[in-house]
């Protein structure tokens, strides 16, 4: 079978380095999945990965929409001007299609194998509505040769037949359900390389082969709060994914682009348990708050709640000086009340062992002693 200049190596060979990285990962992705949070941090952290996955993918070809637009864009309350207009199709697109593969994948349990018309069809997700800012037809392979910065893909004429021998070659990796975390990480991220080096289309090829990739990802698994950690990292780190394109494409070598990317994935993943420890934390945190104050006397109500109140909304990470606790912890209550008042309440949490005033003279959440029972015993509070 004559591929060209490109080997579809269904023996990939993964060295040490490589294969420490994905089992790395293959723990961090089971112990997210069996992390339990409560259905507002998994929310929260839902809208985050999503909001991150599509402003990174476009961001990549170029496109400038920011986190405050992205949020008049999903919510409808302020487009983008009409000379932008076009970026913010884009980021549309993208956020039409992860809601349809987590529709598919996770609602309605669709798990297909990668075909040349599944390509298509995400292809025409990518770039409906763009007209002109996108000079290709949508779901149609290109009909002509073109060049990608020092790269010429393959011809066109190719193109139909290198897309079925990618998918041939896609299905070596395991069939659906068959594969373990590790293979399901590298059949995603060498079905994003080798489709943009066959370049089957003539625009929107990046952001197909990155919805490829999370496509393999959310369907292998992954946990939604994960699924844009690579896009992200890819637009982070975008010189260099770029150069690992080139240098991979010429050296004929898959597995530098991967520990390239399973490294950023590994990270990023840390990152995502780091949030997802913050959102436990929090809730053995309040969990405290409710038992201490379920035991107190209610001889004051609404004193009561107000310190409540300032406790369950006290930040966990940062110190707040004694002033600014009303606004830090949304305590308006304090507005027909004397400084004196909030003083004293402030003092009575410090005694209950609740607050701390460190050394830069701001009050902090005492949750490292209060929560400590909830950890290993060898675990030590910072200081």
């Amino acid at each position: 079978m004559d591929h060209g200049h490109l080997n579809f190596d269904s023996r990939l060979e993964l060295t040490p380095e490589l294969a420490c990285l994905l089992r790395e990962c293959a723990v961090l992705i089971r112990v997210l999945k069996e992390a339990p949070l409560t259905p507002e941090a998994r929310q929260h952290l839902m809208r985050f990965s999503f909001k991150r996955g599509a402003l990174s993918t476009t961001a990549i070809e170029g496109n400038s929409v920011t986190e405050e637009e992205y949020e008049d864009i999903v919510h409808k309350t302020k487009p983008l001007p009409p000379s932008r207009r076009y970026q913010q199709v884009e980021v549309e697109n993208m956020v039409t299609a992860f809601n349809h593969l987590i529709s598919n994948v996770i609602v309605n349990h669709r798990r297909e194998l990668i075909t040349p018309d599944l390509i298509r069809a995400f292809h025409k997700l990518v770039i409906k509505d763009l007209g002109e800012a996108a000079p290709a037809v949508p779901g149609r392979f290109r009909g002509s040769n073109v060049v990608v910065g020092r790269y010429r893909p393959p011809d066109y004429a190719r193109v139909p037949k290198l897309i079925e021998q990618y998918c041939e070659w896609l299905r070596g990796f395991g069939f659906l359900g068959n594969q373990n975390l590790e293979m399901v990480l590298v059949e995603a991220v060498a079905a994003h390389v080798y489709l943009e080096w066959i370049h089957p289309f003539g625009d929107g090829n990046g952001r197909t082969g990155r919805l490829v990739e999370y496509y393999i990802l959310i369907r292998g698994g992954l946990p939604l709060i994960a699924g844009h950690i690579l896009s992200n990292f890819y637009n982070n780190t975008r010189d260099k994914y770029y150069r690992m394109f080139e240098e991979c494409q010429a050296k004929k070598d898959l597995v530098p682009f991967l520990l390239y990317a399973v490294e950023g994935f590994r990270d990023g993943l840390n990152e995502t348990y780091a949030s997802v420890q913050d959102s436990q934390v929090l809730v053995f945190w309040q969990r405290i708050i409710y038992d201490a104050f379920d035991r107190l006397p209610h001889t004051k109500k609404e004193a009561h709640k107000r310190k409540r109140k300032v406790l369950l909304n006290f930040p966990l990470k940062e110190g707040v000086a004694l002033p600014d606790i009303p606004l830090k912890t949304g305590t308006l209550e304090y507005g027909g009340l004397s400084f004196n008042a909030l003083y004293k309440d402030i003092r009575w949490m410090e005694k209950a062992g609740l607050l701390v005033k460190r050394t830069d003279q701001k009050f902090h959440a005492n949750w490292q002693q209060t929560c400590q029972e909830y950890f290993d015993p060898a675990w030590r509070p910072e200081t």
